[in-house]
């Protein structure tokens, strides 16, 4: 039995078009349900994650927030583990999710 449904990724910061598809297809891989991404929508994304579930199966979904604290918080019943290609941040860690 597999884990499906209890994984979501957020994604704090910028990034472009090509990066936003591989983090989709990586969290797919890794078995989330959701990849949520502080900002703006972005319709081509949405399609190209429409189009993955279309020819792969699932229901993955993609969710466009403004506030990354109120998703964590959301998310209480979450185990929370954050990666960073740069070093700490998110305000220093958020005292350890």
């Amino acid at each position: 039995m597999g884990c499906v449904g209890l994984i979501s990724v957020l994604l704090v910061g910028k990034c472009d078009y090509n990066c936003k598809a591989n983090l989709v297809q990586t969290a797919r891989a890794f078995g989330a349900s959701e990849l949520a991404f502080v900002g703006k929508e972005d319709k081509k994304l949405r399609r190209y994650v429409s189009e993955l579930n279309a020819t792969w199966g699932g229901a993955f979904s993609v969710v466009f927030i403004k506030d990354y604290m109120t998703f964590i918080n959301s998310k209480a019943s979450y185990k929370k583990v954050y990666l960073t290609r740069y070093g700490t941040q998110i305000n220093k860690s958020i005292y350890m999710l």
